[in-house]
């Protein structure tokens, strides 16, 4: 089974896109409740919840830029436009 570049780009972009979104979602869901509930915790407690908001944001930033240039980071593969 032979995946052309161009198709292979076009998956790589809906799913990346797709990731992206349902990351950031799940983001703003956590930053809504973190402010909307107004809850006494200690110290050790808040930083594992930044930690669980940090988390999803990288991943949504890794697949945005997945969506956006339709390449894996940190690959060898570039594009071709010289050859």
């Amino acid at each position: 089974m032979n995946i052309d570049d161009k198709t292979l780009s076009t998956v790589l972009r809906v799913v990346g896109g797709t990731l992206a979104v349902a990351c950031f979602v799940l983001v703003f869901l956590r930053l809504y409740s973190l402010f909307l509930l107004d809850l006494d915790t200690s110290a050790a407690e808040n930083f594992v919840y930044v930690l669980r908001i940090l988390f999803p944001l990288s991943l949504g930033l890794i697949a945005g830029y997945v969506a956006f240039t339709g390449n894996i980071p940190f690959t060898s593969r570039r594009d071709r436009h010289d050859d």
